[in-house]
């Protein structure tokens, strides 16, 4: 079955799987990913207990779906623990020959934390994070009016988030996602050399 899913997948510590891509998976590997949904730190071991398949059925599998895209890893945090003072969704109008290189330029932004083209009023939304409104004011002003194509924008402040608030603050790599790097290379790549 080919699915093209684009889902944040969160579990309760600070890591995320998100799969973005389309790709050919079968029941096996669904179930894996539902799994993981539910808790990311969960071992080979753990997994293959659950599906009733060996644990370098899972590996393999994990490795294929990670090798091809399906899901990776993004550390995350916890807004209510980290001071980040703004979120914003900035919706764009862009000429139509522009889109992609448009929403490429905004995903290489760092504040940039999801960009996706949308049907509707607006070809693009953004979610950003700010430390303030003098760096949404520089950001809009000096890198995001610039960009040839874009047309037009509307930025929305976040006042208050009810759902998804760990969405909104992804972090730098370095310590944890070394941790999940860990992980995966205890649990996913060490049967499969």
């Amino acid at each position: 079955m080919s699915i093209a899913i684009s889902v944040y997948l969160i579990n309760r510590t600070e890591y995320t799987i998100i799969i973005t891509c389309m790709y050919n998976i079968d029941e096996t590997d669904s179930k894996i990913i539902k799994l993981l949904e539910e808790n990311a730190w969960q071992t080979s071991e753990a997994l293959a207990k659950q599906l009733s398949v060996s644990s370098a059925t899972v590996r393999r599998r994990l490795k294929l779906l990670v090798k091809n895209g399906v899901i990776r890893a993004v550390a995350v945090t916890q807004p209510d623990r980290v001071d980040t003072s703004l979120c914003a969704i900035i919706a764009l109008n862009v000429s139509h020959q522009s889109i992609d290189e448009v929403m490429q330029t905004l995903a290489g932004q760092p504040e940039a934390k999801w960009v996706a083209a949308t049907t509707g009023r607006f070809d693009i939304l953004t979610l950003a994070e700010f430390n303030s409104t003098e760096e949404l004011f520089q950001f809009v002003r000096g890198r995001l009016f610039p960009i040839e194509g874009v047309k037009d924008s509307e930025t929305f402040g976040c006042l208050h988030v009810e759902k998804g608030k760990q969405i909104l603050s992804l972090i730098e790599w370095n310590t944890l996602f070394s941790r999940f790097l860990t992980w995966m290379r205890l649990n996913v790549y060490e049967d499969l050399s």
